[in-house]
């Protein structure tokens, strides 16, 4: 069963001290009703939505489907037997609270100064929106990428610490290069400023430039970016998805080191990297002092920082003994 559900808490404090009233957090549910033995957690990619699989109404966004492997009646996270939440990231633009591009009648971004948030804060809104609904104990946390970020400070996180933790083709320190940032800013800020009160579909020389940033970073992934099917994707992305939206993400992914604290995680940690994934590959964690329960494993995938989504069988191999062996 998926379901599509959304809630607004009364507050939300940032950790440098802003407020925020009626903070909305959106998420996708899948599988059994909630227990206190059942509950899995699973966090996104920095530009995914929380449609891990296609919503049968309601609005589908471009990416839905995207852990269709992994999620499922007999698959890695086996729906039979969890449930799983999957939580709108904070500062997304799928309906969890974060910065919007907008004009108002002067054609300036009216979110431009969207409270800094850092994965940190992420983390704590999913605690408080899982209090809110009721959950107050969690059979595991996922992550996938940007997603893996927030597992990790799950994992070292001291006040609600997950039992198990499983990190997939992520590192416990962000990546990235500032001007990346600023070249966000500037899509941003291109985007409706030139033209006030228009789309982004009017700016047909800044929607291609954003359409060749997204094809990059799918590159990047190892992505085959010629065939139909990913130009048709590409284009609906450019369109649906907020610069001011991702540079947020970026700047919370920028700021992002726990590594110093790997040492003391007292849960089951599982850390899964694919030897050809050039952006999280191996390596990242050579040298890292790690606590007693935690494992790392290599995936011989061939498809690089996408082969959780396109290769799912290899991860099941490590994950899903991760998951069951503990299952009560």
């Amino acid at each position: 069963m998926i379901q599509e559900k959304q809630i607004a808490l009364e507050t939300f404090e940032f950790q440098q001290g802003d407020v925020l009233q009626q903070v909305p957090v959106t998420w996708q549910q899948v599988g059994c009703a909630p227990r206190s033995d059942n509950v899995v957690l699973f966090l996104h990619g920095i530009s995914a939505s929380h449609q891990a699989l296609v919503p049968s109404t309601g609005v589908v966004y471009n990416d839905a489907g995207w852990g269709q492997g992994l999620i499922g009646p007999g698959c890695s996270v086996d729906t039979d037997h969890f449930c799983v939440l999957i939580p709108n990231t904070l500062g997304s633009c799928f309906g969890t609270l974060g910065p919007r591009s907008a004009a108002n009648g002067e054609g300036a971004l009216y979110d431009a100064h969207f409270p800094a948030f850092g994965i940190h804060d992420a983390v704590r809104l999913q605690q408080a929106w899982l209090r809110a609904i009721g959950i107050e104990q969690l059979h595991a946390v996922i992550g996938y990428s940007y997603g893996g970020y927030q597992a990790f400070q799950w994992a070292v996180n001291q006040q609600w610490p997950s039992p198990r933790t499983a990190v997939l083709a992520s590192a416990p320190k962000g990546r990235g290069r500032p001007q990346e940032l600023q070249d966000l800013k500037r899509y941003a800020s291109l985007r409706y400023k030139a033209l006030p009160g228009q789309t982004w579909t009017h700016h047909a020389q800044t929607l291609a430039a954003w359409r060749e940033q997204r094809v990059r970073t799918l590159q990047a992934y190892g992505v085959q970016v010629d065939c139909p099917h990913e130009q048709q994707a590409i284009e609906a992305w450019a369109r649906e998805f907020d610069p001011l939206t991702l540079a947020g993400l970026r700047a919370a992914a920028l700021g992002f080191e726990c590594s110093h604290a790997l040492a003391q995680v007292s849960t089951d940690l599982l850390i899964l990297l694919c030897q050809t994934d050039t952006l999280f590959p191996p390596e990242v964690v050579d040298g890292m002092r790690m606590g007693n329960r935690t494992t790392v494993q290599q995936i011989n995938g061939s498809m690089g920082h996408v082969s959780p989504l396109y290769e799912p069988d290899l991860w099941a191999e490590h994950l899903a003994p991760f998951l069951q062996c503990y299952r009560v």
